[in-house]
């Protein structure tokens, strides 16, 4: 299932300004597992989108405040 799901991420996420990046496909809680590879790694900084609750609405869920509490670098949210 990882491999698909970094497939697909790179057919979205075209990088024509040579842009050097990293897709990680990991399986877990998304707060815990962003929250370790941030720690781990210089990262800085956090870029997350809002996500859609049960009404469809976009709204900050509780995977972005959990990183915007915890994160020990700045955390950017789109909307």
């Amino acid at each position: 299932m990882t491999t698909e799901a970094k497939a697909k991420i790179a057919d979205l996420l075209p990088n024509p300004l040579g842009v050097q990046s990293e897709t990680i496909t990991l399986v877990g809680p998304p707060s815990d597992l962003l929250g370790a590879i941030v720690e781990s790694r210089d990262v800085d900084p956090v870029v997350m989108g809002a996500g859609h609750g049960k009404s469809g609405v976009r709204r900050l869920g509780s995977n972005c405040h959990k990183m915007v509490r915890s994160a020990p670098c700045p955390v950017l949210i789109v909307r």
